[in-house]
């Protein structure tokens, strides 16, 4: 038996353990896994080695134990149409029928749950793959119905998050429900049509190889040659060489099996499977009633209709194609999964065309018809990561919830990067600039950017970062090799421009720099006080000396990880040369057609260069360092770059994000963004009457999503009218600039003088004042507040776009009760009615610097002050937004909020005890949502927080020195005034129409729609 045997082993006896702890409804606490206890119980039932080699593996098991069982998970949620709903074919007779339930593993979903147990996933992990994956299988059409039917659904997850568990989940369902085709649609790229491939060899079909069983196969394995005949063996055609072709008789497809295809995205290929199909159907035309499902991975990327727009004949090649083969089929499926889902939602709702595509096959033309649009319009289902997934939330803005931030993981912004990867130059000397305007223009992929053997600062530090992250995790093998998480391969990950000569221009750089580091590396002596070594240690006190001591204050709180142990440079020191060895510099594009593999049994370093190749679900294993200097507005391609989110067991405390100021302000709005519209949709899903076209709506109207979403795919929309309903809007960055504090207060205080604004003292339970309230007569006396000048630093794009929406609401009856407060309890210093002019003193707000650097840089080189940091808040609690409700509302609120939590936290920690349900209820604040939407539609607040200056020069560490130069320019004496806007659910269709001018100011120069088609023409239509 191998030590991975024995460890098994180990996790067997301990998960009998667990079993009887949960049965008896005791909690699994911190102290239970790590007992004496525990461990003698395991150690009774494992005598056959020594102590010393128990102690070892038992280590091991432990940690992995405690990464199964600690982990907490949020049940997918969904929107569906009432036919969908009362779809009742999966019913629990077909189930038992199936064996899904069968305690010999003898169908396809069971072996699948079974294998991710085998790769020590979390039970709750293994638990809601298996409920999510019933819930869309049940949304989908009846294999054995006798009616035709076209089902359309889209799941949306987080990028990087296991989206591929519930993906094969619903495949290995699909298979056993009855559904006879199945082709996976893998992107364009064929890197990843390869890697899908190979997942699904494994984890799905469980290929024998050379008499050894793949995968899946280890745990049962099917057909002639398996352990059970009886279970029919699944056909894939494909393989991790070869794509589809139009002569499949070597590969022996034949649709009188199940098959499974895995395909690029690719025009040749798609017309390929059309014509197969045609020929095949032509000859046996009862084949028309195989059940057949597409499942379209990236369904965001390249299967839309961009021609929507234009009328319900026009169709982008790839969409026709996609609704030419599902055409052919009476009872089909589509299926996508995407984590940018704007343009799917967004997407034209055209009905069939009565045209049909025309193909050429050997001179002739043969004419297929098209199925009608690809909107989701049957379900959407939300999948939510576990605790453990680290994604952009942990690194960027969000207002709704309180997710603790990873600060440290992002070093100081890039500034440096200009020289060599610049986005615009002077026409005359082709320069870079900053500069916008007559005598610039964007650069193109024939500038000769970057120079020869030149890299900026940054990267050179973002390299040496990768080799020290590298030198960790090597020091780590030891204690994690022969675990199941542990992951051999080490990645860093160049995102410069999509422009593929200046990516293979940066891939000669810095392999010459790497071949100069390895040289110092080899050849200076360790004790050399000003060789190489001595770089490299500074290096480590700038990036990693802190992290290393304090990863777990960052992480989020159920986050578990025994793995991370700290470590110092003297421990990496002598692995620095060994880490640096085998690095190979890679520019994945089509002029070096270079490639990673990532092979199961040799370990691999690669710093990757690259642009849209490595932009969309190809997973770079042991990603560490991020060097993302990339230009582009838009949501989808923004995230969809962000390689960096996912899983990083053993290794998070050696991840970087390098990044510009400016792709940290893009970041923020998307992820900000997203975070409200994932609200929006849980709150949405709790009604049973909403759909996807409704949802469809409220994407639409979002602001955010208008901003970042590209205009192609806006045209599919008749009208886009923007709307507020159900939004906080909060101003929280500020321009620390004296001048314009000055003339915010100057004004503000000026305007309160009128004699028509009185403002009521409003008390608490403790007949204290809290609040000053004024109550403006006409709407345009709220609007005068709004149009005061102000020091705010984000767009102004958003508060006029919220002024236009409060006119045509008051129009329409509607936010037409304003309440204006200033809360007077803050922790800053007095200031005094006399010289605010207000009817009592108050204490000022109290808004502290966030702990991390980035945010103290940003304050001290840029002058902006974030509130809240990364959380992005100056609200002082939810309750502030109480101020319009009665006693009986509040109560109610409260109240309601408590029980959707206790059943939230039910459903996410099923095991959880009573007791500690209660604390986690009585320590989690009420959010101000739930207040404001109690509020009737007629009503809304402005909140304002007059804020002590004084206060953002301080983190909670106390004060922070490097900012003295700026406080020096600032008058103390005065606040600065922040901005929160409430506004409750408004259920009329109001919002002020789309304009491109209002809500696209800074357009995207970089970005070339037709450049970019031309580098991947091949991927396309090779």
């Amino acid at each position: 038996m191998t030590n991975r045997t024995y460890i098994d082993l180990i996790n067997t006896f301990i998960d009998i353990e667990v079993d009887k702890r949960l049965k008896e409804n005791k909690v699994l606490t911190f102290q239970f896994f790590s007992s004496e206890e525990l461990k003698a119980q395991v150690r009774q039932s494992t005598p056959f080695f020594s102590d010393d080699k128990f102690d070892d593996l038992y280590a091991i098991a432990i940690k992995e134990a405690k990464h199964r069982n600690k982990q907490g998970m949020t049940p997918s949620v969904s929107l569906s149409t009432k036919e969908t709903k009362n779809q009742k074919w999966l019913t629990d007779d077909r189930i038992k029928s199936l064996g899904w339930n069968h305690d010999e593993i003898i169908t396809y979903r069971a072996r699948y749950l079974k294998y991710l147990k085998n790769l020590e996933r979390s039970e709750l992990y293994i638990q809601e793959t298996a409920r999510s994956s019933e819930e869309i299988i049940k949304k989908l059409g009846d294999p054995h119905s006798e009616n035709p039917y076209f089902t359309r659904g889209l799941v949306v997850g987080s990028v990087q998050s296991g989206k591929t568990a519930n993906f094969n989940a619903v495949i290995n369902s699909a298979l056993d429900v009855g559904y006879d085709l199945i082709i996976v649609l893998s992107g364009i790229m064929e890197d990843l049509r390869e890697q899908t491939q190979k997942r699904i060899e494994k984890e799905v079909v469980g290929t024998n190889i050379g008499g050894e069983w793949n995968g899946v196969g280890k745990v049962s394995s099917f057909g002639t040659r398996g352990s059970h005949p009886e279970v029919n063996q699944v056909c894939i055609p494909t393989s991790a060489k070869t794509d589809f072709k139009k002569n499949m008789k070597e590969a022996d497809f034949d649709l009188n099996h199940k098959n499974i295809l895995v395909c690029k995205k690719n025009t040749g290929v798609l017309k390929n499977l059309l014509l197969w199909l045609d020929k095949y159907l032509n000859e046996n035309k009862d084949k028309i009633d195989i059940p057949f499902l597409i499942i379209d991975d990236e369904a965001d990327n390249a299967s839309l209709n961009n021609l929507g727009h234009k009328g319900i004949e026009y169709a982008s090649v790839i969409n026709g194609q996609i609704r030419a083969l599902l055409a052919l089929f009476n009872k089909k499926t589509y299926l996508g999964y995407t984590a940018t889902p704007f343009a799917n939602v967004l997407q034209d709702r055209n009905e069939k065309p009565k045209e049909k595509l025309e193909i050429k096959d050997n001179g002739e033309i043969k004419s297929f018809e098209q199925e009608g649009s690809l909107f989701p319009k049957d379900f959407i289902e939300l999948l939510f990561p576990p605790d453990n997934y680290i994604g952009a939330k942990h690194f960027f803005e969000t207002r709704l919830n309180k997710i603790k931030k990873i600060d440290p993981l992002i070093p100081p912004v890039i500034n440096d990067y200009l020289e060599y990867f610049p986005h615009r130059i002077t026409t005359n000397d082709m320069l870079p600039t900053k500069e916008t305007g007559k005598g610039t223009r964007a650069t193109r992929k024939d500038d000769k950017f970057p120079k020869k053997n030149q890299l900026s600062d940054s990267l050179k530090d973002a390299i040496k970062c990768f080799v020290i992250s590298t030198a960790i995790r090597t020091s780590r093998e030891k204690e994690m090799f022969q675990s199941k998480l542990f992951q051999p391969h080490n990645t860093m990950l160049i995102h410069i421009s999509r422009f593929t000569p200046w990516q293979t221009r940066t891939k000669e750089n810095v392999d010459k720099y790497v071949n100069e580091l390895k040289s110092a590396l080899e050849n200076d002596s360790p004790s050399d006080k000003k060789g190489i070594y001595v770089d490299f240690e500074k290096i480590w006190n700038k990036y990693y000396a802190y992290i290393m001591e304090n990863i777990r204050t960052y992480l989020p709180d159920d986050y578990e990880d025994d793995f991370l142990t700290p470590r110092t440079f003297h421990d990496i020191k002598p692995l620095l040369y060994k880490a640096i060895s085998d690095i190979e510099v890679k520019a994945i594009n089509s002029e070096t057609k270079d490639k990673l593999d990532y092979p199961e049994d040799k370990p691999k370093k690669y710093i990757a260069i690259g642009g849209n190749r490595l932009s969309r679900g190809f997973t770079l294993e042991g990603l560490t360092i991020n060097y993302f200097i990339r230009n582009t507005n838009f949501s989808d391609t923004l995230l969809q770059m962000g390689r960096w989110f996912g899983y990083r067991p053993g290794y998070i405390d050696c991840c970087k994000v390098f990044v510009t100021q400016d792709g940290i302000e893009k970041f923020d709005q998307t992820t900000a963004t997203i975070e409200d519209l994932e609200d929006k949709f849980i709150e949405m899903n709790r009604d049973p009457n909403n759909t996807p076209a409704n949802f469809a709506l409220r994407v639409l109207s979002h602001p955010g999503v208008i901003q970042i979403t590209r205009g192609d795919i806006l045209k599919n929309a008749k009208e886009i009218k923007w709307s507020y309903s159900d939004h906080l809007k909060q101003f929280t960055k500020f321009h620390i600039d004296n001048k314009k504090i000055n003339e915010a207060w100057e004004a503000f205080v000026s305007h309160i003088s009128s004699p028509d604004i009185h403002f009521e003292i409003k008390y608490n339970e403790e007949n204290k004042p809290e609040f000053l309230e004024y109550q403006p007569k006409a709407i345009n006396k709220l609007l005068d507040f709004l149009n005061l000048p102000n020091s705010f630093y984000e767009r102004n794009d958003d508060l006029s776009g919220i002024k236009e929406y409060i006119k045509l609401c008051s129009k329409e009856n509607k936010l037409n009760k304003w309440s204006v407060v200033i809360k007077v309890t803050g922790r800053g210093k007095v200031l005094k009615g006399n010289v605010s002019g207000l009817p009592i003193d108050i204490h000022k707000a109290e808004r502290k610097s966030s702990t991390s650097k980035k945010w103290h840089d940003m304050l001290k080189n840029e002058h902006i002050f974030a509130a809240g940091g990364g959380s992005s808040n100056i609200l002082g609690g939810g309750q502030d937004m109480q101020i319009r409700l009665n006693d009986t509302q509040i109560k109610q609120a409260n109240q309601k909020f408590k029980d959707q939590l206790r059943k939230d936290l039910k459903d996410k920690y099923p095991n959880i005890s009573d007791i500690t349900l209660e604390e986690k209820v009585k320590q989690t604040s009420v959010p101000e949502k739930i207040f404001r939407r109690m509020m009737s539609d007629e009503e809304g607040i402005l909140l304002i927080y007059l804020m002590d200056l004084e206060s953002i020069f301080s983190d909670e560490n106390g004060h922070i020195a490097e900012l003295d130069e700026l406080k020096k320019s600032i008058d103390m004496n005065i606040p600065l005034i922040g901005y929160a806007i409430g506004i409750p659910k408004i259920d009329s269709n109001i919002g002020g129409t789309y304009l491109e001018s209002l809500f696209h100011k800074d357009i995207d120069e970089e970005y070339n729609e037709d450049e970019e088609y031309n580098e991947l023409k091949e991927e396309l239509e090779g």
